[in-house]
């Protein structure tokens, strides 16, 4: 390699976290010391990276050389754009559904021929709109998780006005969304009560905590975590999707405020509505965006759960106080475990954390951060339908140290929450293993109770035949002559 691609090589390998800092200037200060040397062969060399890993650098590599046409800009020819898929390889289909930055449809992948889920860039976003775009296909690749949503592809299509849509190819999840099974149970839709038990729904959150724990380790946070942003597959997969407001926490991203600011007013702007839900856009009146198109900071769906950008980023019912705030500097990992937690407040309660008649009150009660134990917000939305039973349907009452866990993880300061998503997942795993404990123990001594009552329910029955047994000697030894 050359001076400048090693030095490409090493950001790279840097920037994907493939190598840490301090492997990085240990490497480079070899590197300095034995001119002539591959870079990349002396960080192998030290083990520093498998040979899979490091074809896999040199592969981004030769891309960003690719885009940049030699012109030693290797953040590729902005005017250029992403690469062009080839002619006729996706065939687009129905529209699955749409957000503020692009839609989402069904595809056909002729290559491999299988299908796809191919998400589309509006044509109407501002001037950055296709590297942000980009920035989320670049996280959602290097987040290879059973739980994270797959990224096939990334490019543009040719459009018919001549110009390239930007896109993105990913899985194609069939199956519905969290959102969407708890607006069923919350309706008292008997059939998804009978399919969608609460052991059932805190395996799929814990699904999503691990997904979550991947990305936090690799340093991605995902800030707009919420039932819709998770899918449910119909042969149990479980999918975390959408990652257009993720963020690199080494990494700032371009255009956003990295200083704490304080929070906006929230105003909202006419919308149509689009897809099968309630569109709503919404602005972030005086924050740093404000000059921007106000296509840019857009929600899709009912009030409490718009997603907008500026100050104040997420979706109001579930974002952390932190984030209504608009603190960015204090956004962490934290912040996604808040987020987890109001997702299991839902499950647990079929209602978010907050709720209002406005963003405006929904964002202030989000500041505020008192919450109603889970337990209770559920005694006001639903009567209790059965007993207690980690195999029974949603309609159970909220078990004490579920309320515990879950006000953990919706706790006002970031320090008082859990610290990662892996001791969320921990805490909940402790609890099933102990609601199981507990059934294994309950139907032990109920079959020993069982097996009690038998044996003196026999033994009563012996008396009695003893007893007439007796009665009917004295009958004949009275009778006889």
């Amino acid at each position: 390699m050359r001076p400048d691609t090693d030095l490409l090589f090493a950001l790279l390998a840097l920037q994907s976290n493939l190598l840490s800092r301090e492997r990085l200037l240990e490497a480079a200060t070899a590197w300095m010391s034995a001119p002539g040397e591959s870079f990349a062969r002396l960080i192998e060399a030290r083990g520093f990276l498998t040979p899979e890993k490091t074809a896999e650098v040199r592969a981004l590599v030769e891309t960003r050389l690719r885009e940049s046409k030699g012109t030693g800009r290797f953040g590729g020819d902005a005017a250029k754009g992403p690469p062009a898929a080839a002619p006729g390889r996706y065939q687009l289909m129905a529209e699955l559904g749409r957000g503020g930055l692009g839609r989402v449809v069904e595809a056909w992948d002729a290559a491999l021929r299988r299908d796809v889920a191919v998400k589309l860039l509006h044509n109407n976003q501002p001037g950055d709109a296709p590297e942000r775009f980009a920035r989320e296909a670049r996280l959602a690749a290097k987040l290879e998780h059973p739980a994270i949503i797959p990224v096939y592809d990334f490019g543009t299509l040719a459009a018919a006005d001549g110009k390239g849509q930007v896109f993105l190819a990913m899985k194609r999840v069939r199956g519905r969304d969290l959102d969407q099974v708890l607006r069923l149970l919350a309706e008292g839709q008997a059939g998804a009560r009978k399919m969608w038990s609460r052991g059932r729904l805190l395996r799929v959150f814990q699904d999503v905590c691990l997904g979550m724990a991947f990305a936090h380790d690799r340093g991605v946070i995902h800030r707009d975590l919420k039932p819709s942003n998770i899918m449910i597959g119909d042969y149990g997969e479980t999918l975390i999707v959408d990652w257009g407001l993720a963020k690199e926490l080494k990494a700032p991203i371009a255009g956003e405020a990295v200083e704490a600011a304080p929070a906006k007013a929230l105003a909202p702007t006419p919308a149509s509505a689009e897809g099968k839900r309630h569109a709503t856009t919404v602005r972030v009146a005086g924050s740093k965006h404000e000059s921007r198109s106000d296509s840019e900071v857009i929600a899709l769906s009912h009030a409490p759960n718009l997603t907008f950008e500026g100050d104040i980023i997420g979706t109001p019912a579930y974002m952390s106080p932190e984030q209504a705030g608009g603190r960015v500097d204090e956004i962490d990992a934290r912040s996604d475990i808040y987020a987890l937690g109001a997702i299991l407040y839902e499950i647990l309660a079929l209602r978010p954390p907050f709720e209002g008649g406005s963003v405006e009150e929904v964002i202030t009660r989000v500041r505020d951060g008192t919450v109603t134990p889970p337990s209770q917000a559920r005694e006001t939305r639903l009567p209790v339908i059965s007993p207690p039973s980690s195999t029974t349907h949603a309609g159970d009452p909220v078990p004490p140290e579920l309320d515990v866990i879950c006000l953990r993880a919706l706790a006002r300061k970031p320090g008082d929450r859990f610290q990662t998503a892996r001791e969320f997942h921990d805490e909940l795993q402790l609890f099933l293993e102990g609601v199981k404990r507990r059934e294994r123990e309950r139907a032990e001594a109920d079959a020993a109770v069982t097996q009690v009552r038998a044996a003196l329910s026999k033994r009563s029955k012996l008396r009695g035949e003893a007893a007439a047994a007796a009665a009917e000697a004295k009958r004949l030894e009275a009778s006889t002559p």
